[in-house]
């Protein structure tokens, strides 16, 4: 496959989501991890490993489930590093040892996380040459985590905010459909905390604070070490087979292993259907791409860990704005969204730079406009240009949202929303 280097004639790839629209709106895409989970506790008896927040939410730490009524503790993306330790009695044991005595005694063991959780968990039970016949593992396609202490800070000052405990919290609470993301803390006064995830002080510092060896992660394209990786199915639209506005999951087989626990999801509960593999992946680029530090990683640590989360996105925001005023003028331009706003704007943008490309998830709509001289680029395409700035010319802020998502995936930092850009950019000129 171009660009990637795989061998795609040895995977399989679905999309899917759950026809209950309670349980997609519960999950942060379509629900196939739950699907997966409770089709393997049925079917096998098994038991399910998965990573659940602390009963304070100032913490993620792995879990063992035995039951389909305990796998609500594990719904929900948690964008933070997790702890592999449980609490047993005597002390705490590692997962992976738990995992390792379930194995041994004939048990089937479902892991879910992320690719270098299942990375250990390999590693570890080669070394301790353990029979791993009745191991099924599932990662979920990842952007890379942040620290465990920006998910305490970011608790702690939504407390400290409403003066209250926070009873309930979501990283992917989805107020409007599948995207934007948006977090969501319930507090024991009554009070609700919403935020666009973006727009949050959590969502920054995912942004730009991974850990470091995100930045060169080892378990990509090839080296996926899982049966089956899970993840958004990005690319999918209203009037596409298979689409549901609140959500749908994509599904990589790499083993036989991961092509059984999808052929064993209740399909009288789950819409499942096969996709086209080179599209699932396309669409999600971190299946092959690396996080990119964005260069804001060492200010923000210095910043965070001697003044906090807060301090730290409010002083990393106000250097990040006062170096885009100049940036975009020595980068290649590009827009993304054809429509209305495109439309209405492109003579203000035309005015301030040159504009080469333009860009849009739906091809057929470089139709409907006069191009100018400006060359259309599929969105896929952008990772190959060098030194670009995305304007993104949206008045949804939905469609704004899952742009952001995938330019992020890709590893393209530079960009901003047309009304806010011509602020700044105007002024500047």
């Amino acid at each position: 496959m171009e660009n990637y280097g795989l061998d795609i004639t040895r995977l399989r790839a679905w999309s899917g989501y759950y026809a209950n629209d309670a349980k997609v709106r519960a999950s942060a895409s379509g629900g196939g991890a739950t699907a997966i989970a409770e089709a393997f506790i049925k079917n096998k008896s098994g038991f399910v490993f998965g990573a659940a927040f602390t009963r304070d939410f100032k913490d993620v730490v792995y879990k063992c489930i035995e039951t389909r009524e305990e796998l609500s503790l594990l719904k929900g993306s948690k964008y933070v590093y997790s702890t592999k330790k449980e609490s047993v009695p005597g002390g705490k044991e590692t997962i992976f040892s738990i995992i390792e005595d379930k194995l041994k005694h004939g048990k089937s063991v479902l892991m879910i996380g992320l690719g270098c959780d299942i990375g250990a968990l390999n590693l570890y039970l080669h070394r301790k040459r353990a029979d791993i016949a009745n191991l099924y593992t599932v990662e979920l396609i990842c952007n890379g985590p942040t620290y465990k202490e920006v998910q305490r800070q970011y608790i702690e000052n939504i407390e400290k905010m409403y003066c209250a405990k926070v009873i309930n919290f979501s990283m992917r609470y989805k107020k409007c459909g599948w995207t934007p993301f948006y977090i969501y803390a319930e507090l024991d006064n009554g009070q609700k905390h919403i935020r666009t995830f973006y727009d949050s002080d959590y969502g920054y510092a995912f942004q730009n604070y991974k850990l470091r060896k995100c930045y060169n992660c080892q378990f990509r394209g090839e080296k996926h070490p899982a049966d089956l990786a899970l993840g958004d199915c990005w690319g999918m639209k209203l009037g596409m087979e298979n689409f549901c506005k609140n959500g749908v999951s994509a599904f990589i087989a790499k083993t036989q292993k991961g092509v059984e626990l999808v052929e064993d999801i209740d399909t009288l509960q789950f819409c499942l259907k096969e996709a086209n593999v080179s599209s699932v992946i396309k669409n999600n680029p971190m299946y092959c791409n690396t996080a990119v530090d964005n260069g804001q990683w060492k200010k923000f640590d210095a910043i965070f860990k001697s003044k906090g989360l807060r301090t730290a996105v409010v002083q990393t925001k106000r250097a990040q704005a006062c170096k885009a005023v100049n940036d975009w003028k020595n980068k290649e331009v590009v827009l993304w969204g054809i429509g209305k706003c495109f439309s209405e704007n492109l003579p203000k943008v035309k005015e301030i730079c040159g504009v080469r490309y333009i860009c849009d998830n739906d091809e057929s709509r470089k139709k409907s406009v006069d191009l100018q001289g400006m060359v259309y680029i599929p969105p896929h395409d952008l990772r190959r240009l060098k030194n670009i700035f995305v304007i993104l010319m949206f008045e949804n802020i939905s469609y704004a949202f899952q742009v952001v998502r995938q330019l992020i995936d890709m590893g393209i930092f530079d960009f901003d929303i047309v009304y806010n850009w011509l602020q700044y950019a105007d002024n500047t000129n």
